[in-house]
């Protein structure tokens, strides 16, 4: 066990320190990339083994963008968009969604733009992540400024604000209805302009962002400047918002310098036009930015003409001139570059739709040959299986058919073993009818003329009378049993009495003259009618099981039960006698004849018997 413990420890150890390396590698790459991008773009290729495609995909696009090289990095981020879809990687879907969306924007391509951010939307729409959301939804408002199409700016704005409502994002929800502010200030809406820019101070002022609030109150005072021609509260937002960039020593102002420089100017203050202006131009001259330099240059000529300083003017004249060169030669360069790179895409695109369009083509034959197979196989497994069926088919037929005619053998074999048997008990029972009826019509009838012969005698005959007396005893005695033969023999007793009338008879003389007890129960409701051939063929069986009784049972006492349950009329006896192995005995003659009239009446015998535990009988017909 303590093997296995240090084994486990050198494995862990192995384990955690191949980590560590791969770590320290992947970030020796992540450091290198941003300083040597094309150095690191190379090495990529010797890396490949280590890392997975996705990897490779993202980063490598990660460096044509660093390299301005927009053609690959747009292709590399498709790659990975087109893996991350396929994967189901939702953070890196979003990443090549953001990524491609911003190359599209740089290229001025703002349809594609704003199509990748609306699918980014939609695929995290229904999410938890509500910052996402309405990161998304906000990129997707600026993307229809953009492209002009101010109802739709103003449409997805709302939905930008109802979102941040729902969240709870105050901060969005503040650059959003300064974003409406601004909107219907294009419009000269002044009403719905200043509404919004006011639900944008109040959540400024809670949030105490004081330079948004700032670039508020510019904006307001815009408003009541040039759309209301309010100059006065114009000026009163104005001196609000330099207050609070004076107050931050905020140098990004320049764009509020320039508002104040055409303020004062207007309004004949060129000194105090002067020093904003001067302010604007030092700052867009440190940060290079174009468009700026010219406004303020612009507006420094302006001020140099009403203060009569024309060298000044002539000055800052000449540096517009060169500013407004320079900004439109680098528009210029931006724009061929922009279509240069736009129409590169675009044949780009058109081999790529071309290529898809040969796949698609390829697939589809493919997919008509699969198809064309599928049909094939189909037909013959259709065939085959309605051969299999056919042969099933065939097979139990003639097996059914076989069947139909074993068992129409059976029944006339089981019919003419009826007709045997019911024949045998037929002459059986007319052979005791003939012996019952001989009995009764010869014999008794011989011994009654015999007894009254002699009883007439007795009359006369007085010199031996207890000779005579017990000649006549005996001769009674032959009479009776006679008599009773010839009952017993004779099935018109049936005729003439009930079933239970006739076996509480033969009780009486076979049981009652044994000394045997007995006991006889029958719920047999009056009426009852019984067939024939079930009354004698049952009568006949409780006369052999009454005998079986009698000569080797050696019972004194025996319980007879005969009821009916539902279309069964059933036959119960019981007695205490000393048993005997059922599978050793139950093959007599008695037996056999009880069995057989069971059998013929499809009735059933159950017998139950043990050495010293006495023997249970019971015996069922259908009636």
């Amino acid at each position: 066990m303590k093997g296995i413990k240090v084994l486990f420890g050198l494995f862990l150890l192995c384990f955690m320190g191949l980590t560590a390396i791969g770590q320290k590698k992947y970030q020796f790459y992540e450091s290198k990339m941003k300083s040597e991008p094309q150095r690191y773009l190379d090495s990529l290729k010797q890396i490949e083994a280590d890392w997975n495609r996705d990897s490779i995909l993202w980063y490598r696009a990660l460096l044509y963008d660093q390299l301005t090289d927009r053609n690959n990095a747009l292709i590399n981020y498709r790659l990975s968009l087109d893996r991350a879809l396929h994967q189901n990687d939702t953070i890196r879907v979003l990443r090549s969604f953001i990524k491609l969306a911003w190359l599209r924007f740089g290229m001025g391509d703002y349809n594609r733009a704003h199509d990748y951010y609306r699918r980014a939307y939609r695929y995290i729409e229904h999410g938890d992540d509500c910052s996402r959301q309405l990161t998304f939804l906000h990129s997707m408002a600026i993307m229809q400024s953009y492209l002009k199409n101010e109802t739709a700016f103003a449409r997805q704005l709302k939905k930008v604000v109802n979102k941040a409502e729902e969240c709870g994002d105050l901060s969005v929800l503040s650059k959003t209805y300064k974003s409406l502010g601004v909107h219907y200030t294009q419009r000269n809406k002044a009403d719905s302009a200043l509404l919004y820019f006011e639900k944008s101070e109040k959540i400024l002022q809670k949030l105490g962002d004081s330079l948004v609030l700032a670039h508020a109150y510019a904006l307001m005072g815009d408003v009541y400047y040039n759309v209301r021609k309010d100059k006065k509260e114009a000026l009163n937002y104005y001196l609000k918002s330099d207050e609070l960039y004076t107050l931050k020593k905020e140098a990004s102002r320049a764009f509020l310098d320039i508002k104040l420089g055409t303020y004062y100017i207007e309004n004949g203050q060129p000194a105090l036009a002067k020093k904003y202006a001067e302010s604007a131009y030092r700052f867009y001259q440190q940060t290079g930015i174009m468009d700026g330099l010219s406004r303020s240059t612009s507006l420094l000529a302006s001020i140099a003409y009403h203060m009569k300083d024309p060298e000044g003017m002539r000055r800052y004249y000449e540096e517009h001139e060169k500013v407004r060169d320079s900004v439109f030669k680098l528009e210029a360069a931006n724009t061929y570059a922009t279509n240069q790179l736009r129409f590169e895409m675009e044949a780009k695109d058109l081999e790529l739709a071309r290529e898809k369009l040969h796949l698609q083509s390829e697939r589809r034959k493919s997919a008509e040959l699969q198809l064309k197979d599928e049909r094939k196989r189909f037909w013959l497994i259709l065939l085959f299986g309605l051969l299999v069926v056919g042969g099933l088919g065939i097979f139990f037929y003639s097996r059914s058919r076989r069947n139909r005619s074993e068992l129409r053998f059976q029944r006339s074999l089981a019919q003419e073993r009826k007709l045997g048997i019911q024949s045998v008990i037929n002459a059986q029972e007319q052979e005791r009818e003939r012996i019952g009826r001989d009995l009764h019509d010869g014999v008794c009838q011989s011994l009654s003329a015999l007894r009254l012969e002699q009883l007439h005698l007795i009359g006369e005959e007085e010199s031996e009378p207890e000779a005579w007396s017990k000649s006549i005893k005996r001769l009674e005695g032959i009479y009776e049993e006679v008599r009773r033969l010839s009952h017993l023999y004779t099935p018109e007793l049936l005729e003439k009495v009930s079933l239970e009338e006739a076996i509480e008879e033969n009780l009486i003389n076979t049981f009652g003259k044994q000394g045997i007890r007995y006991e006889f129960e029958s719920n047999l409701e009056p009426g009852l009618i019984i067939p024939p051939l079930v009354r004698t063929n049952l009568y006949r069986i409780i006369q052999e099981l009454i005998q079986n009784v009698i000569k080797h049972a050696q019972a004194d006492f025996v319980k007879m039960q005969l009821y009916k349950r539902g279309d069964r009329l059933l036959f119960v006896m019981e007695d205490n006698g000393k048993g005997f192995d059922p599978a050793e005995q139950s093959g007599g003659i008695g037996w056999k004849n009880i069995r057989t009239r069971t059998d013929l009446l499809q009735g059933s015998v159950e017998l139950e018997s043990q050495a010293g535990k006495g023997c249970f009988v019971c015996v069922q017909f259908s009636c």
